[in-house]
């Protein structure tokens, strides 16, 4: 990126704004353009300045972090960096300010002393680049590959797994010839609508939330719906449709990616890669189950890297899965998987 980063930075203490501010502008990559002292005024300076990245204290009078994030996204999406001390929710405002479509979240260190901040400098700073690789534009193409080695990809997400997908589907190539199904632990509708909608702007790609008696298409990213119960059927020889389902009944996911995982292994069989991400509880266990069984690849986000690492580790714990990634090497591990096939890890 030859132009520095545009960096709006919010806060509702004043010292901690400057403190913020020096060290962004102290990097030659990053200039930092306006400060803002709650949520409002963050939506506001974005409309009128427009940064490429914002980094967002959650707690703040008036109006927090959470309703920044949802105007900002609304109005003007851009990557956000929650950077912030855990406030009286805990956990949960953290979840919820990420499905709100927020990049990541940064703990401040828990001394109140400010200078220690600089213990998360390094971290900060990488951040606040590798959200403003969002911007940029991935126009690339690889060799097309006439017969894949597979011809579908699932991806099963939670608990901060929006922005792994995000990185994810920002370096694959536009001219990947399979489909991709995302399945999203989501809280809220508008949010899956959001996050559908910055995935359009930063992917470059045909991104679309699974509606029924749509016919299913190669390069195209679905997004599984939180409240219609769908699957794929063959309706026709070689054609694949959305249809409502009556699966699953007793999911306590919205939406289930063990329900979306096994549908798809039934359709295409040893053709399908399934991947499970960062998140909390055992959903996608079983469908990478069926996937392993059915002759598919399976894949999961190495635990040490997640968020939340229950969902891997649930399923690395029931031998579902042949191969624990890192996410910096997912996209050349697609790649490659449809070119030749992969074999089990020993």
């Amino acid at each position: 990126m030859s132009a520095k980063i545009k960096v709006l930075v919010v806060d509702d203490s004043s010292l901690m704004r400057l403190f913020i501010s020096d060290l962004l502008n102290g990097d030659e990559q990053i200039v930092v353009i306006g400060t803002a002292t709650n949520g409002k005024e963050a939506h506001e300076l974005c409309l009128q300045l427009k940064p490429d990245v914002v980094v967002l204290d959650m707690i703040m009078a008036g109006h927090d972090g959470l309703y920044a994030t949802q105007k900002i996204m609304q109005d003007f999406p851009v990557p956000i960096l929650v950077f912030s001390s855990f406030g009286k929710d805990g956990d949960e405002w953290v979840n919820e300010i990420l499905e709100a479509g927020a990049y990541a979240f940064l703990p401040k260190p828990k001394s109140r002393l400010i200078p220690n901040i600089g213990e998360v400098r390094n971290e900060l700073l990488l951040m606040v680049k590798r959200a403003a690789l969002r911007l940029v534009e991935h126009n690339f193409d690889f060799p097309i590959i006439q017969n894949p080695h597979y011809e579908a990809i699932v991806i099963g997400s939670s608990t901060g797994g929006t922005q792994i997908i995000e990185d994810l589907l920002l370096h694959l190539p536009l001219n990947l010839p399979v489909p991709i199904f995302i399945v999203q632990h989501i809280a809220k509708t508008e949010y899956l609508y959001s996050f559908a909608k910055r995935l359009n702007i930063w992917v470059k790609g045909k991104v679309q939330i699974i509606e029924a008696s749509e016919k299913v298409q190669a390069k195209h990213i679905y997004l599984a719906s939180v409240e219609k119960n769908l699957e794929i059927s063959r309706l026709e020889k070689n054609k694949l449709y959305f249809q409502y389902s009556s699966r699953p009944q007793n999911s306590i996911y919205r939406p289930s990616i063990n329900h979306w995982m096994e549908n798809l292994s039934e359709i295409y069989q040893e053709k399908l890669i399934g991947i499970l991400l960062t998140g909390m509880g055992n959903d996608g266990t079983e469908g990478m189950k069926t996937i392993q069984k059915n002759g598919g690849l399976t894949i999961a986000q190495k635990p040490e890297t997640c968020l939340v690492r229950s969902m891997p580790d649930q399923a690395i714990g029931a031998n579902a899965v042949q191969h624990i990634l890192e996410p910096v090497h997912f996209t050349d591990f697609l790649i490659r998987s449809l070119k030749q096939r992969i074999k089990k890890n020993l």
